[in-house]
């Protein structure tokens, strides 16, 4: 099993190697970090007594974080990490933006 997901003509000597270096690739570690954000919403979700707004700012926040913290790493996780994280910000802004004040001066 190990000579198949083998590189370079090297055994991986165990499972976590051989994990860490499919997560290597772009293809396979873009969805499962989208997974792993898209699970972490559904938990602050059910957490947060269903507050979708609690959640939007907790995946930008995370979003944004994880694309700071991928920036050695995973230079693709990263630039799509924080693209996505900063165009949030953007729409929450302008979602705030739009809305009308409760208390209008007059």
């Amino acid at each position: 099993m190990l000579s198949f997901i083998a590189h370079a003509g090297e055994l991986e000597t165990s499972a976590v190697e051989s994990s860490a270096h499919w997560l290597e690739r772009w293809y396979f570690a873009v969805p499962l970090f989208f997974l792993v954000v898209f699970g972490l919403g559904v938990v602050i979700y059910l957490f947060s007594k269903r507050s979708v707004a609690t959640t939007y700012l907790s995946v930008v926040t995370i979003l944004l974080f994880s694309g700071i913290y991928l920036y050695d790493k995973s230079s693709v996780l990263s630039t799509l990490s924080i693209t996505i994280g900063l165009l949030g910000s953007l729409l929450s802004v302008l979602a705030l933006l739009s809305k009308p004040s409760k208390n209008p001066k007059k």
